[in-house]
């Protein structure tokens, strides 16, 4: 596995890595939380290749135009993924809270 590119949050809360495995596989996902994707379902997603969807992606999360969800139970950070649409699940355990943000950390009205 190499880590192809990584990125800080401005707020510094936040870092997404792509990685690339040795089967040439791409993973990306913030770190340290279980939600990630990957290279081919982007490139499906997008309808382009694998490499052009994963730029995409990251040049989408970096300037602001897709939305950060964070999932939290107290204090604690469950899970960070991205998402088309800032609506909290209805079947969340009842103590969980979501935010949702932007790359720069500004919260999504």
């Amino acid at each position: 596995m190499a880590i192809v590119e990584q990125h800080r949050s401005p707020d510094g809360s936040l870092t997404f890595t792509v990685e690339r495995f040795d089967d040439g596989d791409y993973c990306l996902g913030f770190d340290g939380l279980p939600w990630h994707t990957h290279g081919d379902i982007l490139a499906c997603q997008f309808g382009v290749p694998e490499e052009a969807a994963i730029r995409q992606f990251v040049d989408q999360l970096l300037s602001n135009q897709a939305i950060i969800a964070i999932a939290r139970i107290g204090e604690q950070r469950r899970d960070v993924w991205v998402t088309e649409t800032p609506v909290a699940d209805n079947y969340k355990p009842t103590d969980e809270t979501i935010e949702f943000r932007y790359w720069d950390g500004r919260p999504v009205r």
